[in-house]
């Protein structure tokens, strides 16, 4: 039986195990058209097997990826760059699910900008599941893999200043890109952050990440994701290293010792989104972990956070922040935390 046969097999039982995984073998939805792909891949560009006429060329500020580690850069809409700059990053099993539902739900909804899906785990769907335990805690490798982030996003601001540049991290990359933030220098910021399923604890401290937002982090988290955050988190551990329920399962909340000033900022730029069956269900997610990726889902709640500052040409200074209403911790855990738009 040949590989493909066996992946879409695997992938197949996985659709029928978890219900709405968004990989080629549970939906027919197509991922953008070729023309629309810049597919980056070095080896084969430094051997010259990229054609010109299947796929357009690599844009320059895609730094080089790393062939040993079979590291693959994927931009869409790359003549849009000028526009704006959307960086996903996908979750540790691989970037499949990634591209045939963020990517396609961003597209649906008309974002001008250019989109790059950055492969940071080690391994690729359905072979990435295997990976799964070390992509989550290896500490260093993530640490190096958010320093690489950081090195796409100072390179397009450099080649194209004052366009809105937004992190879009999916389960573990959701950890990648606030560590990234992190990273980032002093006075650098981008638009925002916005995070489906984290796994980095729930009283984890994103005061450091939020300097460098311009309109703080958006979380979107559900206490109906079981199997996969508040079981594999409990056990195999969260991204940074505990073992308890991650801000992707019940939001992230400060800790008890945290200053007011703290728990003031945190009130208001860390926007929560919490699971609502009464208006995400109709998009096809059904609370589990693998629902933030349906392309309706993603044209309907995501892509209006990213559309403001893409109109704002060029964005302005300090943007005002929305007001936030915050919902308890146990009330998070029952799903009645507020939700923001």
């Amino acid at each position: 039986m040949r590989l493909s046969s066996i992946s879409s097999s695997v992938a197949g039982v996985l659709c029928a195990l978890v219900g709405s995984f968004p990989s080629p073998a549970c939906s027919a939805t197509p991922v953008p058209p070729a023309g629309q792909v810049a597919q980056v891949d070095r080896a084969a560009a430094s051997a010259g097997e990229n054609s010109a006429s299947a796929q357009p060329a690599p844009v320059s500020f895609l730094p080089d990826t790393d062939p040993s580690a079979g590291k693959r850069s994927k931009l869409w809409q790359a003549d849009r760059l000028n526009q704006g700059y959307v960086l996903i990053l996908p979750g540790s099993w691989g970037e499949e699910a990634v591209d045939n539902g963020i990517v396609s739900g961003l597209t649906d909804a008309g974002i001008n900008a250019a989109l790059e899906v950055y492969a940071w785990p080690l391994g690729d769907f359905p072979s990435g599941a295997l990976w799964v335990p070390y992509n989550l805690r290896a500490t260093s490798r993530n640490r190096e893999q958010a320093r690489a982030v950081v090195a796409k996003i100072l390179r397009y601001q450099r080649e194209y200043p004052g366009r809105p540049v937004h992190l879009i991290g999916y389960s573990g990359g959701g950890g990648i890109a606030v560590w990234a933030l992190e990273e980032l220098p002093a006075g650098t910021k981008v638009a925002s952050a916005i995070l489906l399923a984290p796994t980095l604890s729930f009283n984890y401290k994103l005061g450091a990440a939020l300097t460098h937002t311009e309109r703080g982090i958006q979380n979107f988290y559900s206490p109906y994701d079981v199997p996969i955050l508040m079981t594999a988190c409990s056990i195999i551990g969260t991204t940074d290293g505990r073992h308890r329920f991650p801000g992707g399962a019940v939001g992230f909340h400060p800790s008890w010792w945290a200053s007011l000033a703290e728990r003031k900022s945190h009130a208001a730029q860390v926007h929560q989104h919490p699971y609502s069956f009464t208006t995400m269900l109709m998009q096809g997610h059904p609370g589990g972990h693998y629902g933030w990726l349906r392309q309706s889902f993603v044209a309907t709640h995501v892509a209006p956070l990213i559309t403001p500052a893409l109109e704002e040409q060029p964005p302005v200074e300090a943007s005002p922040e929305p007001e936030a209403e915050r919902g308890s911790f146990w009330s998070a855990l029952s799903g009645r935390g507020k939700s923001h738009p």
